[in-house]
């Protein structure tokens, strides 16, 4: 209510004279009933006007310009980052199994290399531990040794020389230096 709708009303009960010292002690009254309301209130008021003003510039220091802004750009070459770290990490630990596999299964090292060049990750099953399941291990290892029997190798006397020889005959004898991968180990 103002001043003048105060006036308006009390003109009801006295039609003539000056009405300017009643309305001004009503006012008065009222403002010091306002003023015991914001002390008795006290502290929660106060309270509540700063945090509003704490919360009114956290806002704004996340606006464009403020102090704790990040650009969307940047925010989705962070989520980029991270996928791209996250599919190393699983390429990295599929390629240790397999190559611990494959070296287990005393396959060639350059075969090996060139395997986990080629190496499709989202194929291998690893169990909890990060190794080849047995049961992916047996399939695998029984079509790549049908593939490529000339990938394992086996010393057939303890020597340590390859099983094939002379001209990748097996039993063929000689040092194995023609053995059909005469090209994979010269590559380095």
């Amino acid at each position: 209510m103002n001043r003048q709708e105060l006036k308006n009303l009390l003109r009801s009960i006295k039609p003539d004279g000056d009405l300017s010292d009643i309305v001004d002690k009503i006012m008065d009254i009222n403002g010091a009933d306002i003023e015991n309301a914001k002390k008795n209130a006290g502290t929660d008021y106060a309270a509540v006007v700063a945090e509003r003003d704490k919360w009114k510039a956290e806002a704004e220091s996340y606006g464009k310009g403020g102090s704790k802004y990040v650009d969307p750009a940047e925010i989705e070459r962070l989520k980029k980052f991270e996928t791209d770290t996250k599919t190393a990490q699983k390429r990295a630990t599929v390629e240790a199994a397999v190559n611990e596999m494959l070296t287990r299964n005393k396959v060639n090292p350059m075969v090996i290399k060139l395997t986990l060049k080629n190496l499709n990750a989202d194929e291998v099953k690893l169990d909890d531990k990060g190794k080849v399941t047995s049961e992916y291990e047996d399939s695998y290892m029984k079509a790549f040794k049908a593939d490529y029997p000339e990938a394992i190798e086996t010393p057939p006397d303890g020597t340590g020389a390859p099983s094939r020889g002379g001209k990748g005959e097996p039993g063929g004898g000689g040092s194995g230096a023609t053995d059909g991968f005469e090209d994979f180990r010269k590559i380095k």
